[in-house]
C-alpha cells in the first residue's frame, strides 16, 4: 500500500474485517471521474504487480458503507466470491449451472456470473444494476426467498 500512497492514491483502511482474515479492505473516496479512473487503474496495476487479486466496487450505503466511495479489497491469489462458489459446487457435487447466488453490489458480479441463477437483490447499487441483467423486484431477504421459490417452481415444471 506504500506504493499507492507514493502514487497519490488515497485509501482509508476499513477496520470491520474479523481478525485473521486474509482480505485487506480499504475505502477509496470518489473525487472526479478522470482522477477516479486513473486511481482505480493504479490500484489494479499495483495489486497485479504484487500478485494480489483486487475487487473494486461502489460502496453500498444500504449495507453501512459510506456514500461516494469504492470498496477496495485486496485478496490472496485464487481467493474471491467466484472461487468460493466454484469450491462449494465441487464439494457438494452441484453443477454451477444449477446453483443460485445473490448479491447487492459490484463486488458480487463475478460470483453471479459463475452460476446459472445469479440474482441481484432489488436494493442493489446502481453500478451493479447497470452491469448485471437479473435484478429481483424484491429487496434484501425477500428477494432471496422469492427467487428461490420461483426457481423451485421452474425446476418442478421442467
Amino acid at each position: 500500500m506504500r506504493e499507492l500512497r507514493r502514487l497519490g492514491v488515497p485509501l482509508v483502511p476499513q477496520h470491520r474485517r474479523p481478525p485473521g482474515t486474509k482480505v485487506i479492505s480499504h475505502y477509496y473516496h470518489a473525487q472526479d471521474a478522470e482522477r477516479d479512473t486513473r486511481h482505480l487503474a493504479l490500484i489494479r496495476r499495483v495489486a497485479g504487480g504484487l500478485r494480489l487479486g483486487v475487487s473494486l466496487s461502489r460502496c453500498s450505503p444500504a449495507a453501512g458503507d459510506p456514500a461516494d466511495c469504492y470498496d477496495v479489497d485486496f485478496l490472496p491469489p485464487g481467493c474471491g466470491k467466484r472461487q468460493i462458489v466454484e469450491y462449494v459446487c465441487r464439494a457438494h457435487g452441484v453443477d454451477s449451472a444449477d446453483a443460485f447466488a445473490f448479491g447487492d453490489s459490484g463486488n458480487d458480479l463475478e460470483m453471479l456470473a459463475a452460476v446459472g441463477r445469479g440474482v441481484l437483490v432489488g436494493n442493489c447499487t446502481d453500478e451493479a444494476r447497470s452491469r448485471h441483467p437479473h435484478v429481483s423486484a424484491w429487496s434484501h431477504t425477500d428477494a432471496i426467498l422469492f427467487e428461490l421459490q420461483r426457481g423451485l417452481r421452474v425446476c418442478e415444471s421442467e
